[in-house]
């Protein structure tokens, strides 16, 4: 039988790039508060296994590995990955290189940057931790809804697009076996939906009325757009 303890990370000392290929690492270093997210022969949480993890994380006691894994991946998100932040991260904090070799070649895949805000709300809501709305996270919230949607959305339609190659140049979709060269997604603009309500609900919660109603007028935009005109054959 599996023990949480063995998947709680923080605290620990442990290799670091361990995957498939090379099981025993690239080196070892001493693990932040985290747990594992991902294949359980990497030492990496990812961030689409992490947020659909994070509230259960809560549930189970891991409040401060849940806000260092959210920081991490907040910090991650720069303007030379054009707002991207990585996909993975070792324990430690560091990029997992079996999905990063440079910032132009890293695996990102859309949904998970909006899932990502949206999810870190959710740790807002169920903790009441001010640090989820501290101008420290609000600035990713900020830049994932506004420079990232600008950065990746080409024909203006306020959409944030893959580029229709793989997920080592951005992929619009979760699916990774398609092949089909999406530049927009269902699931992408569900994310990008969910993630402006909560962006609101932020607003909201420091204080700033105005911009809320305008973020749940935004949110509100969005649904009408994907119902009314996207989806429609």
């Amino acid at each position: 039988a599996y023990k949480m303890d063995q998947f709680v990370m923080t605290d620990k000392h442990g290799p670091v790039n361990k995957d498939e290929n090379r099981p025993s690492g690239t080196g070892e270093a001493d693990y932040e508060p985290s747990y594992w997210a991902g294949y359980y022969d990497r030492s990496a949480y990812y961030s689409r296994d992490f947020v659909h993890q994070a509230t259960g994380g809560q549930i189970a006691g891991l409040e401060e590995e849940n806000y260092n894994m959210f920081k991490t991946f907040a910090e991650g998100s720069t303007e030379a990955r054009k707002w991207y932040t990585l996909w993975c991260y070792n324990f430690d904090g560091t990029p997992h290189t079996i999905d990063y070799k440079d910032d132009s070649w890293f695996v990102r895949e859309v949904p998970a940057q909006f899932e990502l805000v949206e999810k870190a709300y959710k740790q807002y809501l169920w903790s009441g931790d001010e640090r989820y709305i501290s101008d420290e996270m609000f600035e990713f919230y900020t830049n994932v809804m506004t420079k990232f949607v600008e950065a990746h959305d080409t024909n203006g339609n306020g959409v944030a697009e893959g580029t229709g190659g793989g997920i080592f140049e951005g992929t619009a979709s979760y699916n990774e076996r398609s092949g089909e060269k999406l530049l927009e997604s269902g699931d992408s603009i569900g994310s990008q939906y969910q993630a402006t309500l909560a962006y609101a609900g932020i607003l909201k919660a420091r204080g700033d009325e105005q911009g809320a109603k305008e973020w749940y007028q935004k949110a509100a935009d969005l649904k009408k757009y994907f119902n009314e005109e996207w989806s429609v054959v």
